[in-house]
């Protein structure tokens, strides 16, 4: 197990605590990367984040922050909270649909050349690019172009870890069944390798 994930308000102190348990967990299982969410109110978020920072560098991990607004949907938002909190156990969690799904008219993959060498953990998730589009199908089934997004990683030097994420009737039809999820990831499977990635 690579990554493990936490989606915790983290900015209320006892929620904070299950993070870091998520945290202790992570390291149990050999874990290098938690992902969460990026926080709501920065006055509160920056210095929790602060906190787990230092909680994850006690265990050995990353936290890795989903692009998710106000504190991290594209690259400005990302970046300032990542000055603010300045700990090198904060990074990012780069997801390849919502950076379109939050931010209108944006160029994601202009946004991931600017944030590589903040990335932490890779969102794998399709989309047609559309502002706030809730269409999140199995990969190959949108119009982001994988390929794009790995060459883009391996030339910033990215060595963090990636998981495929599936979500809504686009990828899972009517229900999320097993046999919807295996049939949604065996796609996806296949059109990353198809896209040689």
């Amino acid at each position: 197990i690579s990554t493990v994930s936490c989606f915790v308000d983290f900015e209320k102190d006892e929620q904070r605590q299950i993070l870091k348990l998520c945290l202790d967990v992570g390291r149990m299982l050999g874990a290098s990367t938690l992902v969460t969410g990026s926080g709501q109110d920065p006055m509160k978020a920056i210095p929790a984040l602060k906190e787990i920072g230092g909680a994850a560098e006690k265990c050995g991990l990353t936290v890795a922050m989903e692009t998710h607004p106000p504190m991290g949907h594209n690259s400005i938002y990302s970046l300032w909270t990542l000055m603010d909190v300045g700990h090198p156990s904060i990074m990012l969690n780069f997801d390849t649909a919502n950076i379109y799904y939050y931010t209108q008219g944006i160029d994601g993959d202009a946004e991931l050349r600017r944030l590589v060498k903040h990335v932490a953990h890779l969102h794998v998730k399709d989309s047609r690019k559309g502002y706030l589009e809730n269409f999140f199908p199995a990969l190959g089934d949108g119009t982001i172009d994988f390929k794009k997004i790995f060459d883009i990683l391996d030339e910033g030097g990215f060595k963090g870890n990636s998981s495929i994420e599936i979500e809504g009737p686009a990828a899972l039809g009517e229900a999320a069944t097993p046999e919807n999820i295996r049939k949604a990831l065996k796609r996806s499977v296949e059109h990353l390798r198809k896209a040689g990635v």
